[in-house]
């Protein structure tokens, strides 16, 4: 699917969120990765607690959009999967991390 710009407020949003949220979360594992330091563990879990809520309300959100304005349901269903693409990344990431505390 290509489309030009997100049409919809909420889907800029969701998008928005989703990409710093991965860049984020990626960034936090890589340095602990990096510095082994147990600061950047603790950062990453608190970042994960609020962003897992935030997400759902989100996710709910577009859902009802969806719904409300079902012709232009690719942009939103591409927006979903984005959206749900962040649970195994962020599942990958406490799997990377999780041996090393």
């Amino acid at each position: 699917m290509r489309f030009k710009t997100v049409k919809y407020k909420i889907n800029k949003v969701a998008l928005a969120l989703t990409a710093f949220s991965t860049c984020f979360g990626i960034l936090i594992t890589i340095l602990y990765l990096i510095t082994k330091s147990f600061d950047f563990a603790i950062l990453g879990f608190y970042h994960l607690f609020p962003t897992v809520i935030i997400h759902i309300i989100l996710l709910l959100a577009v859902i009802i959009n969806t719904i409300i304005h079902y012709e232009d349901r690719k942009e939103h269903f591409t927006i979903i999967i984005l959206m749900l693409l962040n649970i195994p990344l962020a599942f990958g990431c406490f799997w990377i991390v999780e041996p090393f505390l």
